[in-house]
Parts: structure tokens; C-alpha cells; sequence
């Protein structure tokens, strides 16, 4: 009996190691496992929104500006119109052959002088009627503009006007007598055929809205100026 039970012993240990062994392999084979590495996430950057800065008042008080000039035309410009857009306005109004022979004169002046052909025009056909003339003055003057002499005197008197020799004088005349408003770079060095080439009057006014209340005395006088303007220029 007791060599059995010894026998049982013996047994008994051999089978606690085996399971402890299998046990500590167990242990050992999990610590063994290699963690994979946790992946971080990379946070999105997020865009801020544009904030769209305040206009400013000078910038809107600029851009009024570059506006309300783009209708109110020029005196010393490019010319706006070519010479076919003039002569087809001046066509389809029946314009007479007097009226139609002072374009052509009217644009080399102008090129000279770095004024504009269509505001020379504008101006021309608003003081004389299409070339038909029915005021103060007659076509014997050879004035396209109402250009007095150097004393002046009432609109009304035919005698306080400038009678010029040719049609290409009365109208160098009427351009020096813009380009010196307009203190354009191209007067200087010419010679004057303006009876009314007052230094006190250079640079007053760029535009023809600014001649308002100058040339003639009326304060429409531009706004009918820059409406001819937009119509031959069409």
C-alpha cells in the first residue's frame, strides 16, 4: 500500500509540473505577441473663412467718380468715335454739305491739339444748329462756337463776335479756346488765333460738364454737350 501510494505521489507531482509548465508557456507565448502600433488619427486642419474687409469710404467715393466721369466727356481725349462712326451720325441726320465739310477739319485739329474730334463736334453742332446758324450770327463769321472778340459784349449783338477768315480758323480757334480750359500740353508753342485766350481761365475745366456756367451761361450747357457726345459716338 504505501509504495503504491508513494507511486501515486511521484505521479501526482509529475502531472502539477506539466500543467504549470503549460500554464507558464501560455503566459509566456501572449506576452510574446507583438501590439501593432495604434495608427493617430491627423487632425484636419479647417480653413477659416475669408473675411472680406470693409470697403472703405475713400474707395467708394473714387469709384463714384471714375463713374460719373465716364459720362461726362473730355475735353482733351483720344477721340471716342473714328471718322466713319462721325460721318455716318452726320448722314443720318441729313446734315448740309456746310455742316459735313467741318468734320474733317475738325479732326486734324483736334488730333493736334490732343482733343477730342467728337467732343469738338458736340460742341459745334449745339452752338451753331447743325451748321444752319438762325442766331446772332450768320455764316459770314466763319464762328462755329460763339467766340467773341477780345472786348466781349451782349450774346445778342453780332458786333461783340469774332469774325474769322476761314472755317479752319474759327474752328483752331474754338480748339485752342478748349485746350486752354482744359490746360492741355499741346498748346504750347502754337499760334494763337483765339480772340479770348485769357490766362485766367487755363485748366478750369477738363470736362463738359465743367464748362457749365463758362463758355455759355447756361448750366445745361455740358449736359447737352456730353448727350451729342454719347450719340455721335454711337
Amino acid at each position: 500500500m504505501n509504495k503504491n501510494f508513494n507511486n501515486f505521489g511521484i505521479i501526482g507531482n509529475k502531472i502539477v509540473k506539466r500543467i504549470k509548465n503549460t500554464i507558464n508557456k501560455s503566459i509566456n507565448s501572449k506576452n510574446i505577441i507583438k501590439k501593432e502600433p495604434i495608427k493617430k488619427s491627423i487632425p484636419v486642419k479647417k480653413e477659416k473663412p475669408k473675411i472680406q474687409k470693409p470697403i472703405k469710404k475713400e474707395e467708394i467715393k473714387i469709384k463714384e467718380e471714375l463713374a460719373e466721369l465716364q459720362d461726362d466727356a473730355l475735353i482733351i481725349s483720344k477721340p471716342t468715335a473714328s471718322k466713319e462712326t462721325i460721318l455716318k451720325w452726320a448722314e443720318n441726320l441729313n446734315t448740309n454739305d456746310l455742316f459735313k465739310s467741318w468734320l474733317p477739319i475738325a479732326w486734324e485739329v483736334g488730333l493736334e491739339y490732343g482733343i477730342d474730334p467728337v467732343f469738338i463736334i458736340a460742341q459745334f453742332t449745339l452752338e451753331t444748329g447743325y451748321a444752319k446758324f438762325g442766331g446772332v450770327l450768320d455764316a459770314s463769321y466763319h464762328n462755329v462756337c460763339g467766340l467773341k472778340n477780345p472786348k466781349g459784349g451782349s450774346d445778342v449783338d453780332a458786333n461783340a463776335h469774332m469774325k474769322f477768315s476761314s472755317w479752319e480758323e474759327g474752328i483752331t480757334a474754338q480748339v485752342q479756346h478748349l485746350a486752354l480750359y482744359a490746360d492741355a500740353p499741346k498748346l504750347k508753342g502754337k499760334k494763337i488765333v483765339d480772340p479770348r485766350h485769357f490766362e485766367w481761365i487755363r485748366g478750369t475745366a477738363k470736362t463738359a460738364s465743367e464748362l457749365s456756367s463758362k463758355w455759355a451761361t447756361g448750366p445745361s450747357y455740358g449736359e447737352k454737350i456730353n448727350k451729342l457726345c454719347k450719340q455721335i459716338a454711337k
